[in-house]
């Protein structure tokens, strides 16, 4: 009886010691988060790495919305490799992907090339969205929302297709100054963000 005691009070200290070092280590991990989160609002060049980890932080909302894509729509160049790792495995798998399908953007500019006059899209509606059920819920992903001029156009030209409901932009940074900010961000910022990726010297 003795020893049955002993190990029924050994099993609940071994389950309560599991519990709260559970309950610790999510703590930590949470403040780690928001403290990589905080360092990279003090960035303004962003790496590779830094975009995959600003992605997990994207997942997380998507989830936390219990918003499930049917496809996922990806502006090119920016959010193409977000998209296929959220269709790989942020959000899919890679044994049963998300289907992703990239649009691309053409910017049209004032005389000096620098004020945007409007973003126009360089697709044809019925072929991108061949396939597709008109009642799909669609993530359209960027890497960042600047002024929402692309995300705007694009959410637009998708509208003609989808329902708008049924269309959720998500970016990994938002600026505060964006005109359309996306249903999902990762982080918002002041700052003029750059990729690495886009500014190296092979690109």
């Amino acid at each position: 009886m003795t020893i049955l005691l002993g190990l029924v009070f050994m099993t609940i200290g071994v389950v309560c010691g599991g519990i709260v070092t559970w309950l610790l280590g999510n703590r930590q991990q949470r403040k780690l988060i928001e403290r990589l989160k905080d360092l990279l609002l003090d960035r303004q060049h962003v790496s590779l790495s830094e975009e995959f980890f600003l992605a997990r932080l994207l997942v997380t909302k998507v989830r936390k919305a219990h918003f499930s894509p049917d496809v996922i729509f990806a502006v090119s160049p920016g959010g193409g490799m977000i998209a296929e790792w959220l269709s790989r495995v942020g959000l899919g798998d890679s044994s049963n992907p998300i289907p992703v399908r990239s649009v691309h953007v053409h910017i049209e500019r004032s005389r000096g090339g620098v004020v945007a006059e409007k973003a126009v899209v360089k697709e044809d509606l019925k072929a991108l969205t061949a396939g597709l059920r008109s009642d799909s819920r669609v993530l359209l992903v960027n890497d960042i929302s600047r002024g929402g001029l692309t995300l705007q156009a694009v959410h637009d030209f998708l509208t003609q297709f989808f329902p708008p409901d049924n269309v959720a932009a998500a970016t990994l940074f938002c600026h505060t100054d964006a005109h359309t900010k996306p249903k999902f961000y990762a982080a918002m910022t002041e700052k003029v963000i750059r990729f690495e990726w886009k500014h190296s010297p092979m690109s």
